[in-house]
C-alpha cells in the first residue's frame, strides 16, 4: 500500500492567497456598507415600557413619612432612577428617593417619572385636629366695638394645624386672628376652621352705643393751616416767613402766612437754635437735628434735661441743663464741659465763640471766655429765665427780678424797665433799640432803645419762648403764638385749653377754657361767643340755649369771675372775696352752688353771689348734687365732704389719699368719683368703695352718666368706658396727641374737651 501523498504549500502562495481573501471580503463589506471598516456586533434596543409606583394610593397622617417604590418595566435599559414629584408640597413634599413626608391635610399626586414615562399615587393626609370648639359661641356688641374669641383645635400639638377665620358677612363683622369688629347691625357667623373641622360663633351687631364712636374737631381762635394747637415748648425763626415750632408731638413750620406740619416726633424737645433752616439743634430730654427734612436724633453725653441750646456756628453749640449740666457740639459729637455750679441753668447765649452767658434758677450767672466757664457777679437774687446777647457790650438777661442789663463790664438791674411783678420767662432782641421780654398771662415788652412799652395783651397763658428775625419778634406759650412788629401784636395761632363741657340737649352745649374761650355747640356746628375777657373759665352751667353761667379766674388780676349768658352775649357778674372758682353745680338758675379750693362754697341766687358755708370745706377739686339739699363735694388727697344745701358740710373719709378730679351723681346714695390716677369710686350715701376699672385707664378727668346702669368715664388720654350697674368695659381707646379735661352729655349725646382747643362729640 503506497503511503498517503502530503500536499505541501509554499510561504509565497499562502501570503497571496491571504490577501486574496481579504480583497474579496473587503469589497464585500465596501460593497454592502459603504465602508471600509469592520462592523461591531449589534445592541439590542432599550425598551421602556411602564412605571408602576407602589402603593397607588395611600393615607398618611401629618408628620409621617413613608418611601414610595417604582417598579420599571424595561428590556435592554440597565439601571434607571426615576424622578419624583408632587402635585401640591404643601400637603405632601417628596425627596429623590421616593420618601413622602405628610405635611397638612389634603389631597397630591406623587409621581415618579422615567425618560417621560409616569406612574403616580394618590396620597391623602387626613385633619390631624379630630374637632375645633370656639368660644363665645355667641355674642353681641355694638358698632364700632371690638370682641375677641378664642378657638382650640383638638388635638392641641397637630402640627401645622392654622387656624383660618372668617365672617359670613365682612359688611357685619369683620375677623382677624380671632377679633371681630363690628361694622354694622345684623348677625354675622364667624367661623374658625383647620382644614375641613371648623366651628362657629354666631356675632348679633348692634348699633352703635353711646360713647363709643366720636367726631373730633379742634377749636381754634387764630392760625391758618395745620397750625400748633398746644403744648408748645420750643421755636426758633430763621427769617419772618422762616419759623420752626414744636407742640407735642408734631413739629410745625409757618411759612409767613401758614403753617404746616413736619415729620417726626416732637416729644422731649423743650428748646431750639439754629444756624439756617437747614440746620437746626433741638435739646430737652433728647438731643435731635434737623437737616432741613428731617429731623435725626444725636448722641448726648447727659441724662439730665437740658433746658436752652444756642451756637455761634454749626459746629460750635452749647446746651445748657439740669444740675449745672453744660454740653458742647463741636461738629462731630457732643461732649460735657467742666460747669462751676450745680444749680439749674435755664438759658444761654453769646455774643462770639469766646463771650458766652447762661443763667441759672438760684439767680447766677457763669460766663464762658472760650476757654473755661466761670461764675460772674450778679444782681439776681431769684428765679432767671432767659438771656440774651446783643453785642460783647450789650446783653438781657430776665426772671423773677425784672430785667438785668450787660454793659460789656458787668451785670446790674435795669433800671429804665418797670418790674411787672410777674415772671419774665423770655428775652429776644434783634438790636440795641428793639428788645422784647416776655413772661406770665401774656406779658409782653418791648425797648425801643429808650423806653420800655408793655404791649396789649392777646393772651392770658404764659409766654415762655421768644424768637425772631430783623424787627419781628415771634412769641409762643403753650397754646399761643404772637408775631410782634414794632408795638404792634398778633396772634397768628391760638387753640386755648377748654376746661368744662355743659351739654342742654342734644344740639346745644357749652364749652368754657383759657384766654376767655366760650363756644356754643348749635346744631352740629361750633360758634365762639365773645366775652371780652382773657379770664380762664374753669366751669359752665346753663339752664338753657339762653341762660348760662361761667366761673373762673382772670390770670391777669388774679380775681374769681363769673359771666352770665342771657341769650345774646356774655356779661360779668360781681363775685368777690373767693377765691377762683372751680366747679358748680345747681337745681336752677336761681341755685347754683360753686366750690373753690381755697373758701368756703358759693351760692348763685340768680342775680347775685354770696357765700353757702361759714368756713372753707377744703380744698375742693368737683363738685356735684342731686338735689337741693345734696350735694358732694371732692378734692386734693383724697378729701371729700357733703353738703346739706342749708351750710352744713360733713367730712367723708374716701379711702384714697389721691387727688379726686371728678365726680358725678344719680342720687344720695349712688355718687361716683374719679382719681388723678385712673381709680374710680363709688358712694353709696355712707362710704367710698373702689371699683374695678378696665387696665390701662389713665387719670380719671371726666365722669358722666344718665343713671345707675349707664356710667360714663374718659380718662386724659381719651378712653372712654361705660359702667352697666354691674362692670365697667371699654368703649374707645385713648389717644397719644390728644387730652381731654371734661365729659358731659344728654341722653343721646355726649361731649368732652381737652387742651389745644379739642372738642369730641358722639355721633
Amino acid at each position: 500500500m503506497r503511503p498517503a501523498r502530503r500536499l505541501s504549500i509554499s510561504p509565497t502562495v499562502h501570503f497571496v492567497n491571504i490577501r486574496l481573501a481579504g480583497a474579496v471580503v473587503g469589497a464585500a463589506l465596501a460593497a454592502a456598507c459603504g465602508s471600509d471598516k469592520t462592523p461591531s456586533p449589534t445592541q439590542p434596543a432599550c425598551t421602556l415600557s411602564a412605571v408602576v409606583v407602589s402603593p397607588a394610593t395611600l393615607t398618611l397622617p401629618i408628620a409621617q413619612s413613608t418611601t414610595l417604590s417604582a417598579a420599571i418595566t424595561q428590556q435592554n435599559c440597565g439601571t434607571l432612577t426615576p424622578t419624583w414629584a408632587s402635585t401640591n408640597q404643601t400637603v405632601a413634599t417628596v425627596s429623590n428617593a421616593g420618601l413622602v413626608a405628610a405635611l397638612a391635610q389634603g389631597t397630591t399626586t406623587i409621581s415618579a417619572t422615567v425618560n417621560g414615562v409616569q406612574g403616580s399615587a394618590q396620597i391623602t393626609v387626613p385633619p390631624c385636629v379630630s374637632a375645633v370648639s370656639v368660644s363665645p359661641s355667641s355674642a353681641t356688641i355694638s358698632v364700632p366695638l371690638t370682641t375677641a374669641l378664642t378657638a382650640t383645635a383638638t388635638p392641641a400639638n397637630c402640627p401645622g394645624a392654622t387656624i383660618a377665620w372668617t365672617s359670613s358677612s365682612n359688611a357685619i363683622a369683620t375677623v382677624a386672628n380671632g377679633n371681630v369688629t363690628a361694622v354694622a347691625p345684623g348677625t354675622a357667623t364667624i367661623t374658625a376652621s383647620v382644614g375641613s373641622v371648623s366651628a362657629t360663633s354666631v356675632i348679633l351687631v348692634q348699633a352703635a352705643q353711646l360713647g363709643s364712636v366720636w367726631d373730633q374737631t379742634i377749636l381754634r381762635v387764630a392760625g391758618s393751616g395745620d397750625a400748633p394747637n398746644g403744648f408748645i415748648s420750643a421755636a426758633w425763626a430763621a427769617s419772618p416767613t422762616d419759623v420752626f415750632a414744636t407742640s407735642y408731638p408734631f413739629y410745625y413750620r409757618f411759612n409767613g402766612t401758614t403753617w404746616s406740619k413736619l415729620s417726626g416726633n416732637s416729644f422731649g424737645v423743650e428748646a431750639m437754635w439754629g444756624s439756617s433752616s437747614a440746620d437746626i439743634f433741638g435739646v430737652g430730654q433728647t438731643v435731635r437735628r434737623f437737616n432741613g427734612t428731617a429731623w435725626t436724633d444725636m448722641t448726648s453725653p447727659t441724662t439730665q434735661r437740658l433746658r436752652a441750646v444756642w451756637g455761634s456756628g454749626p459746629s460750635n453749640v452749647f446746651a445748657v441743663g439740669q444740675g449745672g449740666t453744660i454740653i458742647r457740639y463741636n461738629g462731630t459729637s457732643w461732649s460735657t464741659m467742666t460747669s462751676p455750679t450745680t444749680a439749674n441753668l435755664t438759658g444761654v447765649y453769646g455774643a462770639g465763640p469766646t463771650l458766652i452767658f447762661a443763667v441759672a434758677e438760684n439767680g447766677m450767672i457763669i460766663k464762658f471766655d472760650g476757654t473755661q466757664w466761670a461764675n460772674v457777679a450778679s444782681p439776681a437774687t431769684n428765679f432767671l429765665t432767659a438771656v440774651w446777647m446783643d453785642s460783647p457790650t450789650l446783653g438781657y438777661a430776665v426772671g423773677l427780678d425784672g430785667v438785668l442789663k450787660y454793659n460789656g463790664t458787668g451785670w446790674s438791674i435795669d433800671p429804665t424797665y418797670t418790674n411787672s411783678g410777674s415772671l419774665l420767662r423770655a428775652v429776644w432782641g434783634s438790636s440795641a433799640s428793639n428788645v422784647v421780654v416776655a413772661g406770665g398771662a401774656g406779658f409782653v415788652s418791648r425797648f425801643d432803645g429808650a423806653l420800655w412799652t408793655g404791649i396789649s395783651r392777646k393772651t392770658s397763658v404764659d409766654l415762655s419762648t421768644l424768637t425772631g428775625s430783623g424787627t419781628t419778634t415771634f412769641g409762643f406759650g403753650t397754646t399761643a403764638t404772637l408775631q410782634l412788629t414794632g408795638n404792634t401784636a398778633t396772634l397768628l395761632s391760638s387753640a386755648p385749653e377748654l376746661r368744662s363741657v355743659w351739654a342742654v340737649d342734644a344740639s346745644t352745649a357749652f364749652a368754657v377754657g383759657d384766654d376767655g374761650v366760650i363756644w356754643k355747640y348749635s346744631n352740629g356746628a361750633w360758634q365762639l361767643q365773645p366775652t371780652g375777657t382773657l379770664a380762664r373759665f374753669n366751669d359752665v352751667w346753663a339752664a338753657s340755649a339762653s341762660q348760662a353761667l361761667a366761673v373762673g379766674v382772670d390770670l391777669i388780676t388774679n380775681t374769681s369771675v363769673a359771666y352770665r349768658f342771657d341769650g345774646t352775649s356774655w356779661q360779668p357778674i360781681a363775685l368777690s372775696g373767693t377765691s377762683p372758682l372751680v366747679s358748680m353745680w345747681g337745681t336752677s338758675f336761681t341755685n347754683l352752688i360753686a366750690a373753690s379750693r381755697f373758701s368756703p362754697l358759693q351760692r348763685f341766687n340768680g342775680t347775685s353771689w354770696g357765700s353757702a358755708t361759714a368756713t372753707n370745706p377744703g380744698d375742693a377739686i368737683a363738685l356735684w348734687g342731686t338735689s337741693d339739699t345734696d350735694y358732694l363735694v371732692v378734692g386734693s388727697s383724697g378729701f371729700a365732704a357733703r353738703f346739706d344745701g342749708a351750710g352744713g358740710v360733713t367730712p367723708i373719709a374716701s379711702g384714697t389719699t389721691s387727688a379726686l378730679i371728678s365726680l358725678w351723681g344719680s342720687s344720695p346714695t349712688n355718687y361716683f368719683a374719679g382719681t388723678n390716677n385712673g381709680a374710680i369710686y363709688r358712694f353709696n350715701g355712707t362710704s367710698f368703695t373702689p371699683m374695678t376699672v378696665p387696665s390701662a385707664f389713665g387719670a380719671t378727668t371726666g365722669i358722666w352718666g344718665t343713671g345707675p346702669t349707664q356710667v360714663f368715664a374718659i380718662d386724659y388720654n381719651g378712653s372712654v368706658i361705660r359702667f352697666d350697674g354691674t362692670q365697667w368695659v371699654r368703649l374707645r381707646d385713648g389717644v397719644s396727641d390728644s387730652f381731654y379735661n371734661a365729659l358731659h352729655g344728654v341722653s343721646a349725646k355726649l361731649f368732652s374737651v381737652g387742651p389745644g382747643g379739642v372738642a369730641m362729640v358722639t355721633r
